[in-house]
């Protein structure tokens, strides 16, 4: 039943009216192009609908200027009158979250990246692991929460930080040894220093000195020094000589 009804020649209506007990406000345009839209209050609140046929997006603007838009596949553009994009949500500007933002399917939650504390936290529920990665290679980084281990260029890290630069068969590690370099063919481990004349070094410490033994390569002269107890106990010296005992 039409309660007030406005008519142009035909061409545009608008019109308050009551269906089945919904009270409505309706405008619908004849002309070229066509269009159509209704608001509506409902037992289940404020509905604002645009038909499937004519133009069939709604859109908000401010101040004469588009600010959203809902498009009839379900996206929601802010700042934005169009996305070649397939997410349901598309900001063409930043966004900013005082709590976090939560992934998962409809049925079971993944994780969620939130402020703790004022630390930016990357959180997965109970035993989900966490991968980053591009298109290509999905796991450049892994980590598997039930063992906590991290891998890097591996889905399966065999120790609590596991590195691969290709394919190789794993023994059964140690424990104590919570860092592993493998690779297909040969393996290893490479110390830059800046310049010529600095050094680099292994270091092996207690709860009491941080470099109680060191295994040092000084680039100023090219010798290996071998420290124990703090103190140098043997040099081989860039032309070959050993020296135990003595830094000579």
């Amino acid at each position: 039943e039409d309660i007030i009804r406005f008519d142009t020649a035909g061409n545009e209506t608008a019109k308050f009216a009551t269906v089945s007990n919904e009270s409505v406000f309706s405008i619908v345009r004849r002309g070229t192009p066509s269009a159509s839209g209704t608001i509506s209050f409902t037992g289940t609140g404020l509905i604002t609908d645009v038909p499937s046929s004519g133009y069939h997006s709604l859109i908000v603007k401010n101040g004469g200027t588009e600010q959203l838009r809902v498009q009839s596949t379900g996206k929601l553009l802010i700042a934005a009158t169009s996305t070649s994009f397939d997410d349901k949500l598309y900001i063409n500007n930043s966004m900013y979250s005082t709590g976090g933002f939560r992934t998962g399917t409809a049925s079971t939650y993944v994780g969620k990246i939130y402020n703790n504390s004022g630390k930016l936290s990357l959180e997965a529920d109970t035993n989900r692991d966490i991968q980053f990665g591009d298109a290509g290679t999905a796991a450049m980084m892994y980590i598997d929460t039930s063992t906590e281990r991290v891998g890097i260029g591996t889905s399966a890290p065999s120790s609590i930080l596991h590195i691969v630069g290709g394919s190789a068969t794993i023994p059964t590690l140690s424990s104590s040894f919570p860092l592993t370099i493998s690779n297909n063919g040969n393996s290893g481990l490479t110390i830059i220093s800046s310049g010529t004349t600095n050094a680099g070094q292994i270091n092996f410490g207690d709860q009491t000195d941080a470099d109680v033994g060191r295994i040092r390569y000084d680039h100023s002269d090219n010798s290996f020094r071998f420290i124990t107890n703090t103190a140098e106990q043997m040099r081989i010296k860039g032309n070959g000589v050993v020296g135990i005992g003595t830094t000579a």
